[in-house]
């Protein structure tokens, strides 16, 4: 009996750290403004909560608290990180020229150049000007390419995950909203490309967490479940 509850706990203890760095490697170099003020207060409840051991805790604390702060300070800090964003657009405005779009279509040639622009494109997409029918065209006919790039680029791979599970979790993503179809081919293409991975019981778990929060619409806590399913079937 013992045994059995060592074993226990020490899969408890697994989950709970790999819970803990998915959470730690996403929000790490995110801007503020990307997470919505919903998951950041339930972010900020998981590390106050008593199912988080210590060690969890002052790993996720240096991340996570910026992002509480910047939601919910005191009004004579609001101004000050306020202007926040207005400084991330400068200097956004004042980096050296990108290059060219490339128009993506079946006659595309995929590359990682490519597949960085649709990750870029999935990650400004209420700015893109682009239908997300493109992406899920471009997508599907080079999914067996995305896979091959993605494992030989940790870098790229972490920042297409990091892209689709905000993605996933965005309000003005969810069902019924004007950028539902956004939603919908960040879910799918997430289980496709996770499921089976060494992450999937992480991002399932942490996408459970954020379900079961009552924070989130009926509809689109629905639709993250659905994706819990899909990463575990």
């Amino acid at each position: 009996m013992c045994r059995k509850h060592s074993e226990s706990y020490s899969q408890l203890n697994e989950i709970g750290f790999a819970i803990a760095q998915h959470i730690y490697h996403l929000l790490q170099d995110l801007k503020p403004e990307k997470l919505s003020k919903q998951a950041v207060e339930v972010l900020y409840n998981y590390i106050m909560g008593h199912e988080i051991n210590a060690y969890h805790n002052m790993q996720l604390e240096s991340v996570i608290l910026p992002f509480y702060e910047y939601y919910f300070q005191e009004e004579e800090k609001e101004k000050d990180t306020a202007e926040l964003p207005i400084e991330s657009a400068t200097e956004e405005q004042t980096a050296s020229p990108t290059a060219e779009p490339i128009v993506l279509s079946s006659k595309t040639q995929f590359s990682k150049e490519v597949l960085e622009q649709v990750i870029s494109g999935l990650e400004n997409y209420k700015t893109n000007g682009i239908d997300s029918s493109v992406y899920k065209t471009f997508i599907k006919q080079h999914e067996t390419e995305i896979k091959a790039l993605l494992e030989e680029n940790m870098e790229l791979k972490m920042k297409m995950y990091q892209v689709l599970y905000l993605l996933i979790i965005d309000l003005e993503a969810a069902p019924d909203t004007d950028y539902e179809a956004y939603g919908d081919l960040s879910r799918n293409l997430f289980v496709t490309l996770v499921k089976e991975s060494s992450m999937a019981l992480s991002y399932a778990q942490g996408l459970e967490m954020m379900a079961s929060s009552g924070a989130y619409p009926e509809k689109l806590t629905q639709a993250l479940l659905q994706v819990v399913t899909n990463l575990k079937a």
